[in-house]
C-alpha cells in the first residue's frame, strides 16, 4: 500500500501558546479541513508529558493512546530557539 507522506513546512506553524510549547497549523485531507497540533514533549522516564500550558494529556487520553506516541523534531520558534520534540494531533473542523 503507498502511505501518502506529508511534510508540514516550519513557516506554516503558528505559535498558539506564546512560548513555543504547542504549534497549530491547518491542513486538508480529502477536502476536509483539520487541525494539526504539535505539543511539545518531554520524557520522564517511561512516560511523556507535555510542557507549558499544553493541552497534551487530555488529548494522550482522548485519543487512547497507548505508551509512547510517536515525536517529531520542529525547528524553535522563534528560530533563534534550539529544536524541540512534540507529539502530533490532528483534528477534524467541527
Amino acid at each position: 500500500m503507498n502511505e501518502p507522506q506529508i511534510t508540514i513546512p516550519e513557516a506554516a506553524w503558528r505559535d498558539r501558546s506564546g512560548d513555543g510549547s504547542v504549534l497549530v497549523t491547518t491542513i486538508w485531507i480529502n477536502g476536509c479541513a483539520m487541525h494539526l497540533e504539535a505539543h511539545e514533549v518531554k520524557r520522564d522516564g517511561d512516560w511523556q508529558s507535555g510542557v507549558g500550558e499544553s493541552e497534551f494529556d487530555e488529548l494522550h487520553h482522548a485519543f487512547d493512546a497507548q505508551g509512547h506516541l510517536e515525536t517529531v523534531t520542529i525547528r524553535g520558534l522563534p528560530p533563534s530557539r534550539p529544536d524541540r520534540t512534540y507529539v502530533l494531533f490532528a483534528v477534524a473542523f467541527g
